[in-house]
């Protein structure tokens, strides 16, 4: 194994967040640069068209703090934010869990 990573699950952090495991996406919209990120109408546009084609499943946002002051107000209303709040065990136990 070349990055061995083990964490303790924390399954809290689906109650929290309001997600059923294996009912969600993960999107993790912000990169290195603005030029590598989906950030506005095109987020807004990519979560509604997900909920549209596949209204079983959540859409969770990731992200640092940084991120999340990117985020436009719209994704608040459309998507379950975790961006800037959750530390890395949750966020592993997110990602562990989410569709594919």
């Amino acid at each position: 194994m070349l990055f061995p990573f083990h964490f303790a699950p924390q399954p809290t952090v689906f109650t929290r967040y309001g997600v059923e495991p294996y009912a969600y996406v993960v999107v993790h919209p912000c990169g290195s640069a603005d030029t590598k990120s989906i950030l506005g109408d095109e987020l807004v546009t990519l979560v509604r068209d997900i909920r549209l084609h596949s209204p079983h499943l959540s859409v969770v946002i990731s992200g640092s703090a940084t991120d999340r002051a990117k985020l436009p107000k719209e994704i608040f209303e459309d998507a379950r934010v975790v961006a800037g709040e959750v530390t890395i065990s949750e966020l592993a136990t997110l990602l562990t869990a989410c569709q594919l």
